[in-house]
């Protein structure tokens, strides 16, 4: 069989390009274990990259030309803008893996999801810090976009029905870098807590801002998609007080995810990107895709689909089950500490979806 390309959309500028160094080793990484395993079918894969942070009329134009090009499957490690943008130009025609956080729910035709959603990332955490932490009042600050804005309504829900209570939101474009209003409504709401929806760059200058006004000794931070590149970004000085909740952190101990670290520091030096929970993603997408196309033994979204339910694969995560091409996770709450994260809490087997739906 002839070489297969695999393409990964990723965003290598914009404020989602905090995350592209990592999300192009750790594909790099999971590229080669697969072809040193026998390749994808017996066909060695290799990988293309496109940046997806650029203008979309630029990134669909480097689609065509991968998929002129007989583009096998994509790995989608980007925002649910890209996503439904490419969504309509495959039509389903080959498989998609979509593996970062996202809001949930979608169902299109050939996609199978990995991340975390927010029932996932939420439905544990917010009952444990407004109930450990003495949380009762919450500030909401967002990007523009279809995540946060489905993320903080959940978020909503979980508070109301714990009997707490949302002070005022705030939603801003991608790129934003001056937060003086928002942090005006947020000193003079005063809440306990501050919800983070913010993404890469921009949560960096919000958490900046946030400390240099010493909110931080007196309001507790959450941020779902603050990871460790952007709690390096946010740094030392400006991180007390922060939390975040996801299905990966690099501080996890577990044999699969020490050995996932040893061989991506060999192979990339100490000084790599630093990982993360979107980086790692991409690493699982390539490696779920290897193990569903084996089981189905072939690259046809008809003959994938069907195996999808009960599917399993190995992790640094832990083992990855999959239920209405979306995967069944444990959620860690973890502490910043400096530019590092300590786990606090574990929840298992938390569903994709709240039950019924």
């Amino acid at each position: 069989m002839d070489d297969v390309t695999v393409s990964i959309l990723a965003a290598t500028s914009g404020p989602g390009g905090l995350f592209g160094p990592s999300i192009r080793d750790c594909a790099l990484l999971a590229g080669e274990e697969i072809n040193q395993e026998g390749g994808l079918l017996g066909a060695k894969i290799n990988l293309e990259f496109i940046d997806v942070g650029s203008d979309n009329q630029v990134f669909v134009r480097e689609l065509e030309r991968v998929l002129s090009k007989n583009c096998k499957a994509l790995i989608g490690a980007h925002d649910s803008a890209v996503r439904n943008i490419v969504s309509r130009h495959i039509q389903g025609s080959i498989p998609y893996i979509y593996t970062p956080p996202y809001e949930g729910n979608e169902t299109g035709k050939g996609l199978f999801v990995l991340g975390e959603t927010p029932y996932q990332q939420l439905s544990p955490v917010i009952p444990c810090i407004m109930q450990e932490k003495e949380v009762d009042t919450w500030y909401m600050v967002g990007n523009c976009y279809q995540w946060p804005y489905t993320t903080n309504w959940l978020a909503k829900q979980f508070i109301g029905l714990i009997g707490g209570e949302v002070l005022g939101e705030e939603y801003v474009p991608f790129g934003s870098e001056n937060f003086d209003h928002t942090l005006r409504q947020i000193e003079e709401t005063c809440p306990d807590a501050v919800f983070i929806t913010l993404v890469g760059a921009d949560s960096v200058h919000f958490n900046r801002a946030f400390a240099a006004r010493d909110l931080s000794n007196r309001i507790l931070r959450y941020g779902p998609l603050i990871e460790e590149n952007t709690l390096l970004g946010i740094g030392m000085e400006c991180s007390k007080g922060i939390f975040s909740s996801s299905g990966y952190f690099t501080c996890l101990e577990t044999e699969e995810n020490r050995s996932f670290i040893d061989r991506y520091t060999s192979k990339f030096g100490e000084n790599a990107p630093m990982l993360n929970v979107v980086g790692q993603s991409c690493y699982d997408g390539l490696h779920f895709l290897a193990g569903l196309t084996t089981k189905a033994k072939s690259l046809d979204v008809q003959k994938l689909t069907p195996i999808t339910e009960g599917f399993t694969c190995v992790s640094p995560r832990g083992p990855i089950v999959m239920h209405n091409r979306h995967s069944t996770k444990t959620i860690y709450l973890a502490e910043a500490e400096g530019i590092d994260f300590k786990i606090v809490k574990t929840f298992t087997d938390i569903p994709a979806n709240a039950p019924g739906h």
